[in-house]
């Protein structure tokens, strides 16, 4: 399996990695939107966990993004600001 992380904040990339490489998945990681549209178009991923807000954009733009390109990809979208409108959205 492979797997995309990406979050700005470097302990949350280091401690998903940490928890997914230990069952035995192969980790790419991103900082940014920029980042990630680069592993996207790449890559294919099983997984992806994305933080909602990133210095250059949102996470709702990388979701479009990999749905695009892999619809089958399982997206977890990661965030400390949480809301209605951006879960529907998300959805």
């Amino acid at each position: 399996m492979r797997a995309l992380i990406v979050d700005d904040e470097l302990y949350i990339r280091k401690t998903l990695r940490i928890l997914l490489t230990e069952g035995d998945i192969e980790v790419f990681e991103g900082k940014n939107v920029s980042d990630a549209n680069d592993l996207i178009n790449k890559y294919y991923f099983d997984i992806a966990l994305i933080d909602l807000r990133l210095p250059d954009g949102s996470g709702i733009d990388i979701l479009k993004s990999i749905k695009e390109q892999s619809p089958d990809t399982n997206v977890l979208m990661i965030t400390a600001f949480a809301s209605t409108e951006t879960a529907i959205t998300a959805m």
